[in-house]
This record gives C-alpha cells, structure tokens and sequence, in this order.
C-alpha cells in the first residue's frame, strides 16, 4: 500500500449539492472529520466504541460567552485535535467571542501530515447558555 497519495473518505455529516455522501482528502478533515469529532460529546460512543471519543466544546458552550472560555476552548480542542485526528498536525488555533452571535468563532489552522500541505478551516459555534 503506497502513501505517496493517499486518499481519505470520511462520512458527510451534512450531505448537500456542494458535498456528497462521501468526502475526500481535505474535505474529509474539514468538513467531516473535525466537526463530527467536535460535536460529538466525550462517551457519546458508548463502551462498545471508543468511550473517550469526542470534545468537551458542547460543554463550553453551554456556559456564558467570555474571553476566558475562547481560551479554554482553544487548549481543548488543540488536545482533542492532537489525539484523534492523526492526519492533521495544528499549527494554530483561534478562538474569538462573538457577543452579537452570541458563540465562538473557531479557526483551525493545520498542516496534512502526509502531504505537508496547508489547510484551515473556520466554524462558527453558537452558544446553548441561556
């Protein structure tokens, strides 16, 4: 099996004109990969899965916007990011508080381990506090 171009395919969590059922290469990290590992809370997968699986973003989300949480969101998903999404290495990860939102607006820049190319993508998490 050669890794000189590799190929990944990740599920689309929201399947539309733009992207199909099934993503590849840097879509898969961007689109699929980094927001189904984001969204989906620590155990979440049950015992069966892989039980440590997942973010603790819901979490912080559920707590008041602040500058404070913009920084805790940053470190956790930088450790998120770091331990189950080996494809990608993180160069940089921003966190801004939206008040207007109210949320977090989250860019990830990163680097594809096996291709050395550059990526970034940019969500948009609104908070749950009420």
């Amino acid at each position: 099996m050669s890794t000189s171009n590799p190929i990944w395919i990740d599920l689309n969590p929201g399947a539309s004109h733009r992207y199909g059922q099934l993503l590849i290469d840097e879509d898969a990290v961007n689109v699929g990969s980094l927001q189904n590992l984001f969204l989906c809370m620590v155990g979440d997968r049950g015992r069966i899965f892989q039980p440590e699986y997942g973010s603790h973003l819901i979490e912080f989300l559920q707590e008041p916007v602040s500058y404070p949480m913009a920084n805790m969101i940053e470190m956790s998903l930088m450790q998120t990011i770091s331990r189950w999404e080996p494809r990608i290495r993180v160069v940089a990860i921003t966190a801004t508080a939206d008040f207007s939102m109210p949320g977090y607006k989250v860019t990830i820049l990163y680097t594809i381990n096996m291709t050395n190319r550059p990526g970034s993508v940019t969500f948009n998490f609104p908070s749950m506090a009420g």
